[in-house]
Formats: structure tokens, sequence, C-alpha cells
């Protein structure tokens, strides 16, 4: 990065304790701080690293605090104009999200979760009746043209049924709404 550059560093601290910082941008300074504001919350966090964070070491200094390095993610990107067709997914699947979605959503995840229920981080909770049996969650940070799409899960005994894609589908259309221009998600490679 350019010397003298802001220093930005976008994370989420979340129920259930745990957390992850999603961003990072000339973060040498806030490293130490960000862990630190962590540890005084006492909350487990993820540190996403992507090649287009900055300094471009940053995995190296994170390895060399202690934090375990693991399987390399793709970033895959998808531009809201270009998701007609997830977008206009029609749907008889009831939806909750937001603060009607939370308590559904962390028992989903067995009460632990990155989540930090917030205008910015959206959790999503799709019924089989009045059972919940998926959910994931939307980040939304405020500057930023790109929503991040995380936490997906469906119960073993509702795979297959259109619940997750459901989901999928009402996430990418709150994106479009809050004129996103795109939705991210992070996935390990394919075995």
């Amino acid at each position: 990065g350019a010397r003298g550059a802001a220093t930005e560093v976008v994370h989420y601290p979340g129920a259930g304790g745990e957390g992850f910082v999603a961003y990072s941008h000339n973060a040498v300074e806030r490293i130490d701080a960000v862990i630190a504001g962590f540890a005084d919350a006492e909350c487990d966090f993820e540190w996403k690293v992507y090649s287009h964070d900055e300094p471009l070491d940053l995995k190296d200094q994170l390895g060399a605090r202690g934090f375990e390095i693991g399987e390399a993610e793709e970033l895959m990107v998808l531009a809201v104009a270009e998701a007609g067709a997830l977008l206009d997914a029609a749907s008889d699947v009831r939806i909750e999200r937001g603060a009607a979605a939370v308590d559904d959503f962390i028992a989903l995840h067995g009460g632990r979760t990155e989540l930090h229920a917030s205008d910015g981080d959206v959790p999503y909770v799709a019924y089989e009746g009045d059972a919940p049996a998926a959910c994931a969650r939307a980040t939304f940070p405020e500057g930023f043209a790109f929503a991040g799409l995380w936490s997906g899960f469906t119960r073993p005994e509702s795979r297959g049924r259109g619940l997750y894609r459901a989901v999928l589908a009402a996430r990418a259309r709150d994106a479009a709404e809050r004129g996103e221009a795109y939705i991210t998600v992070d996935a390990l490679p394919t075995r």
C-alpha cells in the first residue's frame, strides 16, 4: 500500500463466542489491536486473508502470532447485475431474517456462530413447517460494494428440498435491494 494510506480492518465480533475479520487494508498497524479486541471480548475468531489484503505478508504475520493457517479457499464473486435467475427464483419456502431469525440460526449452528446480529450482519432461516431447517447469513459492510455470504447449513434430514437455494436467493435479493454490486462467498475446493 501507499505510505500514509488509511488503515482499515473490517471485523465482526459474534454471538456465541466466535467472530471473524473479513477485510484488511494496510492492517499492519492494527493487527495486535484487533487481536486484543477479540481477546477482551473473549471471542474466538478467524482472520480471513485474501491475496488483495495488505500488508502482502499478512498471513505470515498472523502465523507468527500463533494463528493456525487453514486450507486455502477460493473467493467467488457474482455481479448482482448478472444474477437474474437467482434474483427471480420463486419459492414457497418460509424464510425469516434479521432479529426474527437469530435464535433459530444460533440453534441450527449448535450455539456457536460468528453471527453479529446487526443491520450489516443478517441471519436467514428457512423452515419446514414450524421447524428451522436451513440457515445462512449475509454481511453488508457499510461503504463496500460487496455483500458476503457465510455460514450456510441445512439439517441432514432436510437436504435436497431447495431450502438452501431459497436462502441463497433471499440473500441475493436483499443484496440487490441494498444496492450492493457484488455477492461474494468463500469456498473450499471441490474434491
